[in-house]
Order: C-alpha cells, then sequence, then structure tokens
C-alpha cells in the first residue's frame, strides 16, 4: 500500500543497539591497568633490582628524576 510505512525497515530500526559514543566504546575497550607509584617501589633508595622469571633487572632514578630500566 502505498504512503504506509515498510514493516521490514521499521523492524530494523526496534532491532537495532542503541548506539555509543566514541568515549563509551572507548571506556568499554580500555582494560583496567594497576597504578604502581614509584616512589612505592623505590622508597628512599636511588635503585632497586626487580627478578623477573630469571633474569635480574635495576630500575634506577636518574639525577633528572627519570627512571631508566637495566638488563
Amino acid at each position: 500500500m502505498p504512503g504506509s510505512p515498510d514493516p521490514e525497515k521499521s523492524d530494523r530500526k526496534a532491532i537495532q543497539p542503541p548506539r555509543q559514543t566514541v568515549q563509551q566504546k572507548d571506556q568499554n575497550l580500555v582494560p583496567q591497568v594497576p597504578l604502581i607509584r614509584s616512589t612505592d617501589l623505590l622508597g628512599d633508595n636511588k635503585e632497586i633490582q626487580i627478578q623477573h622469571g630469571s633474569e635480574l633487572y635495576r630500575l634506577c632514578l636518574t639525577k633528572s628524576g627519570k627512571l631508566i630500566l637495566h638488563k
């Protein structure tokens, strides 16, 4: 019947999930990553050792306040 809505098209609109904003999509995709402060690791030290498996690493605090990880 001319002028009446196509039932197939209106069904498609009803089935579509609500649209999400880009921000909502990003929040759903970004996993929560634990935060560890360097001061919690280093304490009053300028250098610590970190064992990863059988490897030993050194985490050093530079004079300019940056971190360097040495193997």
